[in-house]
This record gives C-alpha cells, sequence and structure tokens, in this order.
C-alpha cells in the first residue's frame, strides 16, 4: 500500500509539470473489452460516467472506474446501483497511472 502511494503521489507530480500537455485528462476511465484492460482520459467527470454508461449498454464494455488525476481518488463504477466489476480502487488506479506514464512517454 505504501508503495502505491509513493507511486501515486510521484506521479502527480510528474502530472503537475506536465499538466498543459494533458488538462484535457483529469479523469481516466479504466474498463475492459473482451478480457483487455483499458484507459480514456477526459477533461470532465460527467463525460467520463457517460462513456462508462453507455459502453456498458452499448458496446459491452465493462466497466472499473474512473480516476482523479487531481485528487488521486479511484472510483469504482456503479451500473443502476449495482457495480459492474470486482475491481478495487487500487487496481483503478494502477492501471490509470500505467496510462497516463505510457500517454507522456509518448509524448516527450
Amino acid at each position: 500500500m505504501t508503495t502505491n502511494l509513493v507511486s501515486s503521489h510521484k506521479t502527480r507530480r510528474i502530472l503537475t509539470n506536465h499538466f498543459y500537455v494533458y488538462g484535457s485528462m483529469r479523469y481516466i476511465v479504466v474498463f475492459a473489452q473482451q478480457e483487455i484492460g483499458y484507459a480514456v482520459g477526459f477533461d470532465h467527470c460527467t463525460d467520463a460516467v457517460d462513456f462508462l454508461f453507455w459502453g456498458y449498454e452499448e458496446y459491452e464494455l465493462l466497466p472499473y472506474g474512473i480516476y482523479d488525476i487531481l485528487t488521486g481518488d479511484a472510483l469504482p463504477y456503479e451500473h443502476r446501483g449495482e457495480r459492474t466489476a470486482k475491481i478495487d480502487e487500487p487496481v483503478i488506479r494502477q492501471i490509470a497511472l500505467d496510462y497516463v506514464k505510457s500517454a507522456i512517454r509518448q509524448t516527450t
């Protein structure tokens, strides 16, 4: 747990330095499609929730949750009051941070 926390703080520090590049990626949605995990960035929480809602309803995505880059909060997704996946917050956080690190590497 401590390692994840340190890693998370370190990543947020990197993001703060590069936020002008990733200003439209505050909220990272984490989901699976055909058993492969993915992450996508959004600038508004409502867009992130809409993506997960309609992805679940229409496109057979399995929503895990949303990670907020600025606060470090990872929130499991609930569809109509029920969690869609048995994925804990640390896993959501790690997938989102891996996505962000990859995005940073691609632009530097």
